[in-house]
């Protein structure tokens, strides 16, 4: 690896970054509710679970793939500055690989995965 981190390890480390392990969301949630917060859902920003975790992985490593294979990305920064013309253009592109739909198993059958709808 060179003198700066590539575009995929800069997203893992940024994904790093918003584990929260250990830490009750439970708890956080409670205390934004003591600050008087009110919310329908809510988030600290934070993933506390694994599974969270490897399915947003799964998305972003996507997305970024997509990226760099489309308009040359190689920086993280690079992706931040252009974040809305390339999420655009991404739901435009009609690839194969949608990974803006996030698969989920059917009620009936556990065992079959359905896109979202």
């Amino acid at each position: 690896m060179g003198k700066r981190p590539r575009l995929l390890y800069e997203a893992l480390q940024r994904l790093d970054g918003l584990m929260a392990l250990g830490q009750s969301r439970a708890d956080a949630k409670a205390q934004a509710r003591a600050q008087g917060e009110h919310f329908w859902s809510f988030s600290d920003g934070k993933m506390h679970s694994y599974q969270t975790r490897a399915t947003y992985q799964d998305m972003v490593m996507r997305f970024l793939r997509w990226c760099r294979a489309n308009y040359g990305t190689k920086r993280l920064v690079d992706v931040d500055q252009r974040a809305d013309e390339l999420a655009s253009a991404s739901k435009l592109d009609e690839t194969p690989t949608d990974f803006w739909v996030k698969p989920r198993k059917s009620a009936r059958n556990p065992g079959i995965i359905h896109n979202a709808s």
